[in-house]
């Protein structure tokens, strides 16, 4: 692969997978907001739609945003072994460490979240 090729798919795969992540980002959020606030495009949701939405909402989503943020770092090092300039080699790794930390991040971040969004339901749900 010629060091043109190698760069266009370094910085490809980056924006592909930046612009998905930040994409998948936001809806997240959305989401989250309506489960804790518990309303719905102006509508109150029941305590149990939103245990629904988060659980098969938020939870699938972070899991999309992990597995697309490994699956970008996989591409970004598989594209670094097919390199044989030693810079171009350097610049996928880096571009395979941001995907990297991207999904470490997410995988910590995950747990608290969720955890959060259900104990502030459940005190929701013992408050009345």
């Amino acid at each position: 692969m010629s060091n043109f090729e190698a760069i266009g798919l370094i910085l490809a795969t980056l924006l592909g997978g930046y612009v998905a992540i930040v994409w998948t980002s936001k809806i997240l959020n959305e989401r989250a907001d309506m489960v804790l606030s518990g309303v719905v495009n102006g509508v109150p949701a029941s305590k149990r739609h939103r245990h629904i939405m988060l659980y098969h909402g938020c939870l699938q989503y972070f899991g999309g945003s992990i597995a697309l943020a490994f699956v970008l770092t996989v591409g970004e090092l598989r594209i670094a072994s097919n390199v044989d300039d030693p810079d171009v080699r350097t610049l996928a790794y880096l571009a395979a460490s941001l995907g990297a930390f991207a999904a470490l991040s997410l995988s910590i971040l995950a747990p608290f979240f969720l955890t959060h969004c259900a104990r502030v339901l459940r005190n929701e749900a013992a408050a009345g």
